[in-house]
C-alpha cells in the first residue's frame, strides 16, 4: 500500500504496515508520487494504491519481505523468523535434526 502524507497521518511506516494489515506501507509526500495502480482511492486528504508488495514470502509467516534470501544460514525466511528462529536455538529451545529441520 502506498499513501502520501497529510498533517494528520503521521505514522511511521511500519506501524501502519500492522494498522493496515497489509505487508508493505509506504507514506509518500504527495499524490503524485502514487502512480498508476489497479486499486486505488483518492480523497481531498488522502490517497491509497495497492500492489504487489516487494521480495519474496517466508516460509515461516508466509510475509513478503525483500530480506528472503539474504541469510546464509535461513535463506527461505524473512528477517523478523530469522532473528526467533536464532534466538530460539540459543535458547536450547528448538535444534536441527538429522534431515536438516528444526
Amino acid at each position: 500500500m502506498r499513501f502520501f502524507r497529510d498533517d494528520y497521518l503521521k505514522y511511521d511506516a511500519n506501524v501502519c504496515r500492522y494498522l493496515f494489515i497489509a505487508l508493505q506501507v509506504q507514506l509518500l509526500d504527495a499524490p503524485k508520487n502514487l502512480g498508476e495502480l489497479k486499486y486505488q482511492f483518492q480523497s481531498e486528504t488522502l490517497g491509497v494504491r495497492m500492489a504487489k508488495a516487494d521480495g519474496e514470502k517466508c516460509d515461516r509467516c508466509w510475509n513478503y519481505s525483500t530480506y528472503v534470501g539474504r541469510s546464509k544460514v535461513h535463506p527461505l525466511l524473512c528477517d523478523r523468523c530469522d532473528s526467533i528462529i536464532e534466538n530460539r536455538i540459543a535458547q536450547g529451545q528448538i535444534s536441527l535434526t538429522e534431515e536438516g529441520v528444526y
